[in-house]
């Protein structure tokens, strides 16, 4: 029961933007045409609420005839599927703190069910964990770049001769963006000579900044056409970046009285890279037209608002024909978008008992002489084709070792993951898809076998090693097929009674034949549950059939389905847009279940230590605290002192004292007259 969101075609038409709307890469913004399997995406790490370079496994495209949801604000532009999962944040009040005290808490939500309000915003910008790559530049380079692609020109090579390839020209009147030019030149060791004049009836002194063109050299490598590129940003850290920004809205750029920055460019390469570095930077922005050629990068640096984040100031049903789309990045599920010069943070949007197999060869190899042992290894080909490397025999159970090692050692690991990624780096996308799950990661396989045909999971209970939020799972494997049996007879009893129940209520009410209809309900609901798989399935099918869509065990929507996938879940196998969506968060979902179960951890043990005034304890605990930010930079996990003197606090309090304290509401007084009963 693993979820996977929007990776199967039907999934992904759940959850996708219009194609208008382009992503952000290594390579700069690109629309869906472009991207390509392997492509890094500026990805919202939710855990750390950082922006990350991450890799795109796909991109799925679809032709969209229906609603979508178009949300906007003054630095808001999102037209989305109804269905599209957004990253947002939402206004909540702090539980134990004083009454107003609220906080903002992250999240994701469906686009139909995000509000106009000011308590809940959206993301537009993060602080980015950057990394350049590729060739180093200098700070001075990177400022006098700045000034280049904004105040500068180069000089063609000979006379009649196109392309530019002379020295370099730098314009600006005298005075401090003058002075500013000469300290770059300078500093990035580049050879010039000036000319200053007057025109005629002009207020300033003119400079030209001359360049030599062998000094010019290596400025007109870095910019191709006098155009700043992403692949030259890509080797720049924050702070050089920063640097060349600034530079830029010197020579053509502007600051208001209030502190608010703009640049005005034409369109093109330079405009769009610039885009990409204030990103880079954490900062959000907007491009509107600025006359009738220019474009106006105005950027959002504002004390109202926080880490760029935004309310959707109107909401509307627009119907929609054209394509949408979706990347899916499985290592976040998340990625920077950008539409009509607004940027914004948004999500993808979305076994059986294999020791029978090994039953079945033992018994053909000790058996069946020579044709056994012939058939054992037909089995085994058979079972991996369809199961892929991941359904290889123990492949599974090797993981939650290597994973329970990891953890024990501090770190917030996924084997699968790592293997998942590599073959696919390696071999590429298909290949690599095909390897790890066999027939079921063909482009078009309309269902899963890998984890019906798999022998990953041969010994039961090996999930019991990792740290986890809920290890019932795990348990029920110790048991076998009976302790499955027991938990759904139980579950099934709960839900006959449970229908017994509000059949009495309402004969007493007088409404017998709702009386029967909820008794009969309650028991056909019961039955099925304790039914074999195969009646389940053929239930699920036909509800799948009825409704288009399949729901999870508590009736909550996970993904719309068609007939031919209801059929196919009738029949025992699960569709494959189904078993992808129920996996592409499993590991976010363990990653984010040990991270907050360590960070609970921490927070209690350094609490425990200030209670028991325990200095070598308090140590400790700051101790593992570096440890794991060491181990998992990513993931870092941050104490805040309030809370911990909030939990020292609590420990100081009888047992009966903080029960009742964090009872719910409506019970709270009931349990506090109780406890000053007691205590009397």
């Amino acid at each position: 029961n693993k979820m996977r969101w929007a990776r199967g075609a039907v999934g992904g038409t759940l959850f996708c933007v219009d194609d208008t709307t382009e992503a952000l890469t290594q390579r700069g913004w690109v629309g869906p045409d472009d991207l390509r399997p392997g492509d890094m995406l500026a990805s919202f790490d939710m855990a750390a609420e950082r922006l990350i370079w991450a890799p795109m496994q796909s991109v799925h495209i679809f032709d969209h005839d229906g609603e979508m949801v178009h949300a906007q604000s003054k630095t808001l532009d999102m037209l989305m599927t109804p269905d599209h999962r957004v990253v947002h944040y939402k206004e909540k009040r702090t539980k134990g703190a004083k009454r107003g005290t609220t906080h903002w808490e992250v999240g994701v939500a469906e686009a139909q069910d995000i509000p106009v309000s000011h308590r809940v915003q959206i993301p537009t910008a993060a602080p980015f964990d950057h990394v350049p790559v590729g060739e180093p530049i200098t700070d001075a380079q990177a400022r006098v770049l700045g000034w280049v692609v904004t105040e500068g020109w180069f000089t063609k090579k000979n006379r009649g001769r196109e392309e530019w390839g002379g020295a370099l020209k730098l314009y600006q009147n005298e005075g401090r963006t003058a002075d500013l030019i000469r300290a770059d030149l300078r500093e990035a060791g580049l050879e010039y000579t000036e000319t200053s004049w007057n025109y005629e009836g002009g207020n300033a002194l003119h400079i030209r900044f001359n360049i030599k063109k062998t000094s010019a050299a290596v400025l007109r490598e870095m910019l191709p056409g006098k155009q700043l590129t992403p692949a030259l940003l890509m080797r720049m850290t924050k702070a050089q970046i920063e640097q060349l920004v600034d530079r830029m809205i010197e020579g053509d750029g502007s600051e208001s009285s209030v502190g608010q920055r703009c640049l005005i460019q034409n369109p093109g390469q330079t405009l769009e890279t610039f885009q990409m570095a204030l990103t880079i930077l954490g900062k959000s922005f907007r491009v509107s037209k600025h006359g009738p050629g220019c474009r106006k990068v105005l950027i959002r640096e504002s004390s109202t608002t926080e880490n760029g984040r935004y309310s959707v100031k109107k909401s509307e049903r627009v119907h929609y024909t054209g394509r949408v789309w979706c990347p899916i990045v499985p290592s976040t599920s998340t990625w920077m978008a950008r539409r009509n010069g607004m940027p914004f943070i948004t999500h993808n949007t979305f076994k059986t008992y294999s020791i029978a197999y090994l039953e079945l060869m033992h018994r053909m190899w000790t058996q069946g002489g020579p044709e056994g042992k012939k058939a054992v290894g037909m089995a085994l080909v058979m079972l991996m084709l369809m199961g892929g490397a991941g359904g290889l025999p123990f492949a599974e159970d090797l993981e939650d070792v290597i994973d329970s090692l990891g953890q024990a050692m501090g770190y917030n690991i996924s084997a699968k993951q790592w293997r998942k990624q590599a073959m696919r780096s390696v071999l590429g996308e298909s290949l690599g898809e095909f390897l790890e799950s066999g027939v079921s990661g063909l482009p078009g396989s309309p269902v899963d076998v890998s984890g019906r045909l798999g022998m990953g999971n041969l010994l039961p209970g090996t999930g019991l090693m990792l740290t986890k939020r809920d290890n019932t799972r795990d348990l029920l494997e110790l048991a076998g097929p009976a302790g499955d049996f027991i938990k759904r007879g139980f579950a099934g009893a709960g839900m006959a009674l449970k229908g017994l129940a509000t059949g009495g209520q309402r004969a007493l009410d007088g409404e017998l034949g709702a009386a029967g209809g909820a008794v009969l309900g309650g028991v056909a609901r019961g039955a099925l549950e304790v039914s074999p798989g195969a009646v389940r399935n053929v239930a699920k099918g036909i509800d799948m059939a009825a409704r288009g869509m399949y729901r999870d065990s508590k009736g909550y929507k996970v993904l719309d389905t068609t007939i031919a996938e209801a059929l196919a879940k009738g029949a025992g196998f699960q569709p494959k847009s189904v078993a992808e969506v129920q996996e592409a968060n499993s590991f976010m979902l363990r990653s984010k279940s040990f991270y907050t179960q360590n960070s609970s951890e921490i927070k209690a043990e350094w609490a425990k230590a200030l209670f028991e005034k325990d200095e070598s304890g308090l140590a400790q605990v700051r101790e593992r605290l570096a440890a794991w930010n060491r181990n998992n930079p990513e993931q870092p996990i941050v104490v805040k002192m309030p809370d911990v003197w909030k939990k020292v606090r609590e420990m100081g309090k009888d047992r009966t004292q903080r029960i009742a304290d964090t009872a719910p509401k409506a019970l709270r007084a009931q349990m506090r007259e109780e406890v000053a009963g007691l205590r009397g």
